[in-house]
């Protein structure tokens, strides 16, 4: 169950329970692994492609459950099941302050803790360059 987000929605899905880091994110009902096995295999044969991304994945486990004609309890199960590992959940930060151009921001959460920052980019700009330093902790950067 921890080798991965798919992995660990199949683990849920099939055995129940909670995500093993997060007890009060969404409980999961379990199918048993047959049910469960049976789902993920006709989404991954008959509805996903190689680009398919997580969300793709829920939507298609949610229509393979459909398609094999199993109940309502069972479909509300594969979607908790990714509800319970963060697809198909939108959690929006409060939204910061706007990045300005060549002033640099400073982050000192304590560990643990996230910050963000936001900026638009002009359609067409070129040579756009995000540097990190200082620090030991993990960045991420996201574009939309």
């Amino acid at each position: 169950y921890s080798s991965g987000i798919a992995n660990l929605a199949f683990y849920l899905l099939s055995q129940g329970g909670h995500h093993p880091s997060h007890p009060d994110w969404p409980f999961v009902e379990g199918i048993g692994i047959e049910k469960a096995a049976r789902i993920f295999y006709k989404a991954n044969v008959d509805l996903l492609t190689p680009s398919s991304r997580f969300e793709t994945a829920k939507v298609a486990t949610e229509q393979a459950a459909a398609q094999l004609g199993y109940d309502a309890a069972t479909i509300a199960s594969v979607t908790a099941a990714w509800k319970a590992v963060q697809v198909g959940v939108i959690i929006l930060p409060p939204l910061p302050p706007p990045l300005v151009p060549n002033v640099p921001v400073v982050f000192s959460a304590a560990r643990g803790v996230k910050e963000y920052a936001w900026g638009e980019v002009p359609e067409g700009a070129t040579n756009l360059r995000f540097a990190l330093s200082g620090g030991t902790g993990d960045a991420d950067l996201y574009v939309r």
